[in-house]
């Protein structure tokens, strides 16, 4: 009786055991294929989920997922702190510290070589809209829900002044000035230090804008409603048009359709049209320069810090590719 009570016991550790066993690989192979569907978007949290597929159930799909995250990971850092999703993320000249802001509405400025937070800004004004840190670097500017401008320092951690204006994206002027656009088309440009403002133009049924500068002199940008590019100086007040080239009515497009971004020494304007085509403009001129559409999967396009550089990102499959 003893024996068969023994035997009895084995054989249920045994199917224990199996059981145990195809469980682990079940889930193994669960998270593979959970690696593989968000490999493209986020590659750091691929990885980390083909690492314990492969600790799981050790195949061919485990190490094929860990292979397909391993050549599009390129993490170096990883920054916790955000309660809600992280939506921008300006570094500081230095190259050492970043300012990051996201849908809670909170911002945090990061040490990045030593991976931690040196500074945290709960606004509670709800999620942020658009961040910009002052040309001077000791401020920074975020746009949030309850429509009002925030404004903090990055020195003492507190936040110094709030602005009663509803914009939709904010944008650096010389020094401690900053460039809000609205949604109701308004541009104005604010003193940090003081809190006062003027208006430097008025676009109604205005699309989208943005900010760079023209000649040394800063410049916005506006495509409008009536489909052309308008570019306004914001130190001596000058003001031109320039057709779109795309003949694309934009009025009615938001502003994750429709953008522009200019750069200073090229004398160039990125305009990204709702259809999603790059066309490079003249920025005195208005004479179409160069078209960055025509290869698939262009995703985005910025210029460099100086201007004389344009990066294109495209996403074709699993692949994603910086140029």
């Amino acid at each position: 009786a003893a024996v068969a009570i023994g035997e009895q016991r084995d054989a249920a550790v045994s199917a224990a055991a199996r059981a145990e066993a195809a469980q682990h690989r079940s889930d193994g192979l669960r998270l593979a294929a959970q690696s593989s569907g968000v490999v493209a978007r986020d590659p750091g949290l691929a990885l980390a989920m083909s690492v314990e597929a492969l600790a799981l159930a050790p195949g061919t799909e485990a190490r094929s997922a860990v292979y397909r995250a391993l050549r599009l990971h390129r993490e170096w850092r990883y920054l916790e702190g955000h309660e809600g999703y992280a939506n921008t993320c300006p570094f500081l000249g230095d190259g050492r510290r970043l300012f990051s802001t996201d849908e809670s509405g909170i911002a945090i400025l990061w040490d990045v070589e030593a991976g931690g937070g040196l500074r945290w800004f709960d606004s509670r004004g709800g999620a942020v809209r658009d961040a910009v840190l002052s040309a001077d670097e000791a401020l920074a500017a975020t746009a949030h829900a309850d429509g009002k401008v925030r404004v903090w320092d990055l020195g003492g951690g507190g936040g110094t002044r709030v602005l009663d204006v509803a914009a939709t994206s904010l944008h650096a002027g010389p020094g401690a000035e900053l460039v809000t656009v609205g949604g109701d088309g308004r541009v104005l440009r604010w003193d940090l230090r003081t809190g006062a403002s003027r208006e430097l133009a008025s676009f109604p049924g205005a699309a989208w804008l943005a900010a760079g500068a023209r000649a040394g002199d800063p410049a916005v940008a506006l495509l409008g409603a009536d489909d052309r590019l308008h570019v306004r100086s914001l130190t001596d007040g000058a003001a031109w048009d320039l057709d779109d080239p795309a003949g694309a009515r934009t009025g009615t497009n938001g502003p994750t359709d429709v953008w522009a971004q200019v750069s200073t020494p090229a004398d160039r304007v990125l305009v990204r049209f709702a259809s999603g085509s790059f066309r490079l403009l003249s920025l005195s001129k208005g004479d179409p320069v160069g078209d960055v559409s025509g290869a698939g999967g262009l995703s985005d396009a910025a210029f460099s810090a100086d201007g004389r550089r344009l990066f294109l990102s495209r996403s074709v499959g699993d692949e994603r590719t910086v140029e």
